[in-house]
């Protein structure tokens, strides 16, 4: 089997990255939890959907020792779920962002006299009032459930979510080609819902007990939801300047 160093030292660079940021854990997990989300979609994109999934299996393990976290101590079943959440969001950015843009044509960047455009900008505003309903949905119902206090997580919630969106639509709206790079932010955004639901159902609802402490329910509900999409929001941005040189085909 043919061995490519390339993809071998892309992989262990970006996991010693990873590593490395989980010192500051201690700082704070959304510091250290959107560099980790943001240096998984990075290696998706530029070494492929096995060496993300490989970081993302690692680097759960890692900050189990480094952090020492009691409650994954006490719990040992959360960190092979973490190791899950972290490959279910990699394969939603690799299946939007690689597999389906081959199948998707070249266009041409969009102005704002294109129809197309004020199509899927009315999309996007679309999708972002029903994300914003199923946000608060979501906020709400956690709130009930740990017994606290809805309006602050749902102005934080409403904040970052909207933020997300309003800088992504940019973004794209001054660089992009239509469809290219809109499916690489619904692959980002999708993987980031879809990673943060399967955490809140499996960790919170099945392996955490009623009587655990509540910010550890926030931990892996409402902060796994924000840091994969600030992750995603920085992911973006460095690799809009870097795809030419750092793409998954050049290695």
């Amino acid at each position: 089997m043919k061995i490519n160093v390339k993809l071998l030292i892309r992989t262990a660079l970006l996991l010693s990255l990873c590593i490395a940021s989980q010192f500051l854990k201690n700082a704070s997990v959304y510091i250290t939890g959107s560099i980790v989300n943001t240096i998984l979609i990075i290696a998706t994109l530029s070494c492929g959907f096995w060496s993300a999934s490989a970081i993302s299996v690692i680097a759960p393990l890692t900050s189990w020792l480094i952090t020492g976290s009691p409650i994954m101590g006490s719990y040992p079943a959360i960190v092979p779920c973490v190791m899950v959440g972290n490959v279910i969001m990699v394969a939603f950015v690799w299946l939007f962002a690689k597999w389906l843009k081959k199948k998707m044509p070249e266009a041409q960047r969009l102005s704002f006299k294109d129809d197309r455009f004020r199509l899927v900008a009315l999309v996007v505003l679309v999708a972002c009032a029903l994300w914003s309903a199923l946000t608060i949905a979501f906020v709400s119902s956690l709130a009930s459930l740990l017994n606290v206090s809805a309006t602050p997580l749902l102005l934080v919630s409403l904040l970052m979510v909207a933020g997300v969106f309003l800088v992504f639509f940019c973004l794209w709206a001054l660089v992009s080609r239509f469809p290219q790079t809109w499916s690489l932010i619904a692959g980002m955004v999708l993987g980031s819902v879809v990673k943060a639901i399967f955490m809140w159902l499996v960790i919170v609802q099945i392996i955490l007990p009623e009587t655990a402490p509540e910010v550890a329910k926030m931990t892996f509900s409402v902060t796994q939801l924000l840091t994969a999409l600030i992750g995603s929001l920085l992911a973006f941005f460095v690799w809009l300047p870097i795809k030419k040189f750092a793409s998954e085909d050049q290695v």
